[in-house]
């Protein structure tokens, strides 16, 4: 077999290829800089969504403190004078519920009822003795059961607007409690002609979901139909 040998000429070019090859390896970084651009734009977005987060969760923060301080709790009544139709209760039912609730609370509480009251017959010269007599800073006021057969509920907003502006007067307040829905045929209609005319009062409805039970009668709440009904409307008065 033949043997190979480099001519000094060969050697010559063989130790310039060597030092050029590795002039480059020292000029070379550890990575391409289209590789370190690609790792470092990774970092730079999560160091901004991360940037961002944070001030949205401060923002947030810082709202929702404005909003606490803007927004007081309700003042706690002194005096509740609940009246209206027999759906008050005469003592029982929904009274007896809210008496229970108002007591345990250490506020003072009345109640007195008109049988049969309309709209347009509520008793204005025995309400005015109750107001004058109690001085209450929040009335509770059931009526609109005896009204559910009329057939043009509509024709009852003056009334109800005046009943409304005379509750809320020398700075009372006042919340209409609607009727809960009855086992008869009824105007549904009436709902929204109280809802839209109680201003300045405030409109409480328990909505079609309420279903107490009933008295022999079938119309007024039993004492548990009472707690039912009670339970909402007490929801309702501590978040207003």
């Amino acid at each position: 077999m033949g043997s190979t040998r480099m001519t000094p000429f060969g050697t010559e070019l063989f130790g310039l290829g060597m030092f050029v090859f590795c002039s480059y390896c020292a000029q070379r970084p550890d990575a391409p800089a289209h590789a370190m651009l690609a790792a470092a734009i990774p970092t730079a977005n999560a160091n901004a969504n991360a940037n961002a987060n944070a001030t949205a969760i401060a923002n947030a923060n810082a709202t929702a403190n404005a909003t606490a301080i803007a927004t007081p709790a309700p003042t706690q009544p002194k005096v509740v004078l609940h009246i209206g139709d027999s759906m008050v209760g005469y003592g029982h039912g929904l009274s007896l519920a809210m008496k229970k609730r108002y007591q345990a609370a250490g506020i003072e509480y009345h109640w007195d009822a008109w049988t049969s009251a309309q709209v347009q017959t509520i008793d204005r010269a025995k309400m005015d003795h109750l107001l004058a007599a109690f001085k209450p800073d929040l009335v509770l006021f059931n009526l609109g059961t005896n009204n559910l057969t009329v057939p043009h509920p509509e024709a009852l907003a003056g009334g109800i607007k005046a009943l409304a502006a005379h509750l809320a007067e020398q700075g009372r307040t006042c919340v209409w409690i609607a009727p809960i829905r009855p086992k008869w045929t009824f105007n549904p209609h009436l709902y929204d002609v109280l809802e839209a005319n109680v201003a300045p009062c405030k409109y409480f409805d328990a909505g079609p979901q309420l279903d107490p039970p009933l008295q022999t009668d079938h119309i007024h709440p039993t004492d548990p139909g009472g707690e039912q009904w009670a339970a909402p409307l007490w929801d309702f008065l501590s978040t207003r």
